[in-house]
């Protein structure tokens, strides 16, 4: 079997640069690999931007409310009706997609289970890729799980049993398949990304700090303004700017507040020096990367997140929660600095150790860019996806 399989890719934005989304991300970085090695990738999903030309793409349709889904809406489940059109939505791009270009498998997020619909209803093998297993994320909340998550959970672990192949950005994530269809092959492959020309060190700003993420808890969108009030009692030149969409910020005591009045409740000098931008493109981001020269992720949960690798890409010295993939991937001192999520004070120190220290910061963002090239690189992540992806059809062919 040569490399010139033809692999669907199920996406909610192609080619992704006007998408703020990690699948969105993983799928634009992977295909691009996937192409430069005489592989097809097929795109599946919506345009958000001018496409590459030489790489097929099939629409998938827009769920419509037309009158009668509306009037659905009002009678019964909402949630669950706008799940089956969605899952109606992507079985049918699938099946053009198929007729079109003769697809010899179809990669796809497990998101709410879909999978277990699509996988019966489609013509051509479904492998799911984990982006965020609710099994996980759920937890990650820090709340008490509903109804509704056992039944997402479930739905996914259904998804699980039926899919003839399972990837996953880091070992954290697949854990949450551990004794389902223990004979189904997995694979381990961390997303791509493709490196990007490196900035002067001159051009950062001294005493800057970047977050990038969702305002929320799972972010720790908590943890990074407590941090930052005690290292701003500290170091009188610390900046911290903070990029992402607002979406309520769980304080300790129960309240739910948005961002600005999260920080109306830190030390004035503290909220003085914190720039908050909201959500922000790609391009504004990628120069405040190059501005920034430390990076920081506080995530209590995270599998193997773009706001990683875009920092390694940067050169940034990173400040980063010791879960997950990013566990995994990053070693202490080399490449990053790892905290304890949730931690307020351990995190306070290490940015001000980076602040403090050139050679220190020096360090970790050229190891954190060596890192990057070396196991991110997109043709590097084809060619192990191409490997499983031969590997799972040769056992479709000989059970």
């Amino acid at each position: 079997m040569t490399n010139a399989l033809r692999i669907g890719l199920l996406t909610p934005g192609w080619p992704g640069t006007n998408t703020p989304n990690g699948i969105a991300t993983s799928v634009h970085h992977l295909a691009m690999g996937l192409h430069a090695l005489g592989a097809t990738p097929v795109i599946i999903g919506p345009l958000d931007g001018p496409a590459p030309a030489d790489i097929p793409h099939v629409e998938k349709p827009a769920v419509h409310w037309h009158l009668l889904n509306k009037i659905k809406a009002k009678l019964f489940d909402a949630s669950a009706l706008k799940n089956r059109l969605e899952i109606g939505c992507i079985t049918s791009a699938i099946r053009t997609a198929h007729a079109r270009h003769r697809l010899d498998l179809v990669i796809m997020e497990e998101t709410k289970g879909w999978p277990a619909h699509v996988i019966p209803a489609v013509p051509v093998p479904v492998v799911i890729n984990l982006h965020g297993p609710w099994a996980l994320l759920s937890t990650a909340f820090e709340h008490a799980l509903t109804p509704e998550d056992h039944a997402r959970i479930a739905l996914e672990a259904k998804s699980f049993a039926m899919t003839p192949g399972i990837l996953a950005p880091s070992a954290s994530s697949m854990s949450v398949t551990e004794g389902i269809a223990p004979d189904t092959p997995r694979a381990v492959i961390p997303n791509a990304y493709a490196a990007t020309p490196l900035v002067d060190e001159s051009a950062r700003q001294p005493g800057h700090i970047l977050y990038v993420g969702r305002v929320d808890r799972l972010k720790g969108a908590d943890t990074v303004l407590r941090a930052f009030e005690q290292l701003a009692a500290r170091q009188p030149e610390a900046r911290l700017t903070f990029v992402g969409p607002d979406h309520g910020l769980q304080l300790d005591d129960g309240r739910t507040v948005p961002m600005d009045a999260a920080m109306a409740e830190l030390a004035p000098g503290a909220r003085s020096r914190i720039t908050f931008l909201g959500q922000q493109d790609g391009a504004t981001i990628a120069a405040l990367r190059q501005s920034h020269p430390v990076a920081l992720i506080a995530s209590r949960y995270e599998n193997l997140n773009y706001s990683l690798l875009e920092a390694l890409s940067a050169g940034q010295a990173i400040v980063a929660t010791k879960v997950g993939g990013p566990a995994e991937v990053l070693e202490d001192g080399k490449t990053a600095i790892l905290v304890p999520p949730a931690d307020p004070a351990p995190m306070a120190n290490a940015l001000e150790r980076l602040l403090c220290d050139d050679t220190a910061r020096g360090r970790l963002g050229a190891g954190g860019r060596a890192l990057l090239e070396e196991r991110f690189d997109p043709k590097t992540v084809a060619e192990q996806t191409l490997e499983f992806c031969r590997a799972v059809l040769a056992r479709q062919s000989h059970p």
